[in-house]
């Protein structure tokens, strides 16, 4: 519809084949930002009218809401990252609240405390009426579902699955819920569970990653928790050049490596942090995805990182 068309003007997908990475990176959080920080309705609206002045409006709306959503993340990521390090660190889960804080947002929040310091997370916003509303995220090992159940005497209402849910409490109950948690989840997680590892699909040769290989793999998505994206390892390339960072934080990286004449792009989204030790490294061992890349007409194979190791 009229509505759809609009959407992937603003999110310049514009007569672009559509691949599940644009739906969930570029289509799916300007339509989520609605339900975060404003009003949902407008999304039902958006795809359902013909309108083209209203449909003008809520794009509008949408663009204005997805980058207030940016905004009270970062926020709300940074002031939780504050409270973990007030804390002496993360323990074996991360379980916070605060006033300040928005409860459409803090789901996200959780999932990037998660990635950052791999550990369940459980992230509340108090409101004024002294209720503490928020979402969890999980890692392997520990079932959310039932770590909610075993501490239900604290919480008001909890539900969800294995690796996301939600839960809300009085707000003077949160000490003896964090308590609890932590207990319970120190418990179930041994130190070996919360060590991240990546499940490596092969090791290859960077010559052999063309783009018919890359377009062949494309057709294994979408890909999800039953269906994970084809990760693959490449050990002891060269880091060509000066590697650098990019991004208005500077909290993206960029490389090149070569191997036997064959030279590839690679690029570290949120992996800044490993630019000092990068540009001492001559020779490097990446975990990485595959993707094609399409700038001004010219297509080439381009590496995401997930992983590096510095050779000694």
């Amino acid at each position: 519809g009229k509505g759809m068309r609009a959407l992937l003007e603003i999110a310049r997908l514009k007569g672009k084949a559509i691949d599940p990475k644009d739906v969930s990176f570029r289509i799916a959080p300007r339509l989520n930002a609605l339900g975060r920080v404003g009003t949902a309705t407008d999304c039902v609206d958006l795809l359902t009218s013909e309108d083209d002045g209203r449909i003008g409006e809520i794009v509008a709306i949408l663009e204005k809401s997805n980058r207030h959503r940016k905004g009270i993340e970062d926020e709300i990521f940074d002031q939780a990252l504050a409270q973990v390090d007030a804390q002496g660190g993360p323990g074996s889960a991360i379980v916070l609240a605060d006033a300040r804080w928005h409860v459409g947002v803090v789901g996200i929040v959780a999932a990037r405390l998660v990635d950052k310091f791999y550990r369940p997370a459980f992230v509340l916003a108090i409101d004024e009426a002294g209720i503490a509303r928020g979402s969890a995220r999980s890692i392997e090992g520990l079932a959310l579902h039932e770590a909610l159940r075993e501490c239900s005497e604290h919480l008001v209402t909890h539900g969800g699955h294995a690796m996301a849910a939600g839960l809300s409490l009085k707000a003077e109950h949160f000490d003896a819920f964090k308590k609890k948690m932590e207990r319970h989840v120190a418990k179930l997680l041994s130190e070996e569970c919360l060590i991240p590892k990546l499940a490596v699909d092969d090791e290859v040769a960077l010559v052999s990653v063309t783009r018919a290989v890359v377009r062949e793999l494309e057709r294994l998505a979408p890909h999800g928790p039953g269906n994970p994206v084809p990760l693959f390892v490449s050990s002891h390339v060269k880091v060509a050049g000066e590697p650098r960072l990019m991004g208005k934080k500077n909290d993206h990286l960029s490389f090149y490596i070569n191997q036997t004449g064959a030279s590839v792009r690679v690029v570290g989204w949120n992996m800044g942090a490993m630019f000092e030790s990068l540009k001492r490294a001559r020779t490097v061992s990446i975990a990485f995805t595959p993707q094609l890349n399409a700038w001004q007409g010219n297509e080439t194979v381009e590496f995401h990182l997930k992983d590096l190791k510095v050779d000694e």
